[in-house]
This record gives C-alpha cells, structure tokens and sequence, in this order.
C-alpha cells in the first residue's frame, strides 16, 4: 500500500500549487507557479529541500519560499501525483521517494 502524507498547501487550480509536506525527516515544496508566458500552469511541479525551520502554518506569504530552499531536488509531473479524494489533505509520497533515491513504503 502506498504512504499517503499529509500537506499544507496554497493556491488551488484543479490541484494544489504551492505544497509544503514533512517527509522522511526533510521538509519539501512542490511549487507549480502559474507561469505567464505559458499563460496556463506548468505541467511539472519543482521539487525543493527547505529548512527544518521554516514554519508554513505561520508564514504570511510563501512567495518567496523557493528562495529560501537548501537546495533544488528535481521536478515531478503533475500527473503523477496521487492525491486523496479531496486533493486538498493528503498525497502519496512514492514519486518523491523515486526522485529523493530512497526506499519507498511500496509494497
């Protein structure tokens, strides 16, 4: 079974677009900015490490969150993200065990 986790997220367009998740010890943003000269949204989500300190609940804007990454993991098509019926509470973390290089809870 895959390990569906919790996430706080921002802006909302058929799924979240800005995503702040505790995994494996790491904080993660996925961030899938609307892009202005697509004039649509990307069809990935870029994956970044943030600092264990920086507390998403309490942040009044995370416009500038991808600045304040440790580092550029890699990207993630939007389409493979499975998220809870909602899309708005849960994802299944597997793809970004893929992309991280660690073993993943599948099964």
């Amino acid at each position: 079974m895959s390990e569906m986790t919790k996430f706080t997220y921002r802006d909302f367009y058929d799924v979240p677009r800005m995503i702040i998740l505790n995994h494996k010890e790491q904080k993660i943003l996925l961030d899938c900015k609307f892009d202005d000269s697509l004039d649509d949204y990307p069809t990935t989500y870029k994956v970044y490490i943030l600092p264990q300190d920086i507390n998403e609940i309490n942040e009044i804007s995370w416009e500038d969150m991808t600045a304040r990454a440790v580092r550029r993991v890699g990207e993630i098509p939007v389409k493979q993200l499975v998220f809870d019926h909602t899309k708005r509470a849960a994802l299944d973390v597997s793809v970004i065990d893929d992309l991280l290089g660690v073993p993943s809870s599948r099964q």
